[in-house]
């Protein structure tokens, strides 16, 4: 019976939750909702999951855990452990800019041309509104990504760099994602705040939030030990190296480069349900998408149901990461990974087996 509950999971299309499943309001009912998402987690013996998870329901963890080891020591990860979360980083960045603006020091409205001198067109007329939501019209490919450039050039020949990138859209036009939109947030920020991008973030953003073992990737310094090591498809000569050696380089700040750790994201979720980082109002615009596509470092998924999700995954060199968010629930589901590339599917297989609200009704 197990065993076909496993293979279900795996093999199953994307499903509205149950209705009418239990409210999981009681220990027993959790208990059973946790043996769930533990077998969501990992049905497959002959491919064991590698990483940690988290997910809270209802406003209360239900379920945190760590597989396999972080390092080649053999440290277990465990819920201390810090991995790179990629472009979950993003959200954080937003996050900084929505605090500037309350500040007054920027407008969402402010274009490219505002912050920056000799801006080509059309690129000039990009707004900082349109970067925070990926319709820029930038795009990012082969032939214009640079990722060297991240680690030899100067801060100002990079910003050149990203500045004089083609536009495959105008501004506004239409949704493409792209990397470019929150590197370029990155050197507004500074630019804006007159402080280095990870201390105005770490000061407005993770310390308020009390995430207090994130750091940057690039920060090596103190203790190390809690690091996991870049193993999943690292590609460069030598043994791994630890979550805060640079994959990429500095220069992609704001679109990747937090480390993280499942207490550090319980505690970020919590933040957001508060006015410890954004207002409330901040906090409509942090999880508002115009097209209900993509909202300030978060894309918007609506299930069947109604229930809306608030999701996005992060991949660099050694990592990979996901993180979902249903405020009507006051639910998370965090997936951090050093070996796996399956964060997103384990992600989604437990949002599949989180019942909803009595009645079938979002809250």
């Amino acid at each position: 019976m197990l065993a076909a509950l496993c293979a279900a999971l795996v093999l199953q299309q994307p499903l509205a939750p149950p209705l009418g499943a239990p409210r999981a309001d009681d220990a027993a009912e959790r208990r059973a909702l946790a043996a769930l998402v533990e077998h969501a987690v990992d049905p497959n013996p002959a491919r064991p999951f590698w990483g940690a998870v988290l997910v809270v329901w209802r406003g209360a963890p239900l379920f945190s855990r760590g597989y396999g080891y972080a390092n080649l020591a053999g440290l277990p990860v465990d819920e201390r452990t810090l991995f790179d979360v990629g472009s979950v980083s993003k959200q954080f960045t937003a996050a900084a800019v929505l605090r500037l603006a309350r500040d007054g020091k920027l407008r969402l409205t402010d274009t490219l041309a505002a912050h920056f001198a000799d801006v080509p067109s059309p690129q000039c007329a990009i707004t900082i509104d349109q970067l925070l939501h990926h319709r820029s019209g930038y795009r990012q490919t082969t032939a214009t990504d640079a990722k060297d450039g991240a680690f030899d050039e100067s801060p100002r020949a990079w910003e050149r760099h990203l500045l004089s990138r083609p536009l495959a859209a105008a501004p506004g036009e239409s949704f493409l994602y792209c990397n470019y939109n929150y590197l370029l947030l990155a050197r507004i920020v500074e630019r804006v705040s007159g402080k280095p991008f990870e201390q105005f973030v770490r000061a407005s953003v993770l310390e308020p939030a009390r995430m207090s073992s994130a750091r940057f990737v690039g920060d090596c310094d103190g203790d190390t030990s809690h690091l996991a090591v870049r193993r999943h498809r690292y590609r460069r000569p030598g043994p791994p190296p630890p979550a805060c050696d640079w994959a990429w380089g500095p220069g992609y700040q704001g679109a990747t480069g937090v480390l993280c750790s499942l207490a550090d994201l319980e505690a970020w979720h919590a933040a957001l349900s508060s006015d410890a980082v954004l207002d409330s109002g901040e906090r409509d615009a942090f999880f508002s998408a115009s097209d209900e596509r993509y909202a300030c470092g978060w894309y918007v998924i609506t299930e069947p149901s109604g229930r809306r999700w608030h999701t996005h995954d992060g991949r660099t060199d050694g990592f990979r990461a996901s993180l979902s968010r249903c405020g009507d629930e006051d639910a998370l589901v965090a997936v951090l990974t050093n070996e796996s590339t399956f964060a997103t599917l384990v992600d989604t297989r437990i949002r599949q087996v989180l019942p909803l609200s009595a009645a079938g009704e979002v809250r």
